[in-house]
């Protein structure tokens, strides 16, 4: 099983603070009316009863919204832990056929390292050829 994994693009922290803020403001703002009315010393009371209606309303609704949230993110996060875990599992397989070649035919893996070694340091690699032909 092949698994293709996906690009994920975080937001900057700027833009986490921002969106925090102008959700906060909104939900302050959508209370606002029930405040004004606590801090009446005279209010209606038919005007107090729905408005604290509708604070908790709200509330109850901001509380749902968050839980589905929490589930979704629950769900997301066993999915990524059950790729991990796959994703694991294939690395030891391959880890394991590697050593298994490299024990199958040494002479082709030391060549192979002498091969890199004369591509990535091939200062060093050539002091080397060099005093071997004199």
């Amino acid at each position: 099983m092949t698994l293709t994994p996906t690009s994920l693009d975080l937001p900057t922290g700027s833009r986490i603070i921002l969106e925090t803020l102008l959700t906060t403001d909104g939900k302050v703002e959508s209370l606002l009316p029930l405040l004004e009315l606590l801090n009446d010393p005279e209010p209606e009371r038919s005007d107090l009863g729905p408005a604290l209606l509708d604070a908790l309303t709200r509330i109850a609704e901001e509380l749902r919204r968050s839980s589905e949230l929490r589930e979704q993110h629950q769900a997301a996060l066993q999915a990524m832990t059950g790729t991990i875990a796959t994703f694991r599992h294939e690395m030891r397989e391959e880890l394991s056929d590697i050593r298994q070649m490299r024990a199958a035919f040494p002479d082709l893996f030391r060549r192979t390292d002498e091969m890199h070694e004369l591509l990535f340091d091939p200062t060093d690699a050539g002091s080397d050829v060099s005093s071997e032909e004199s």
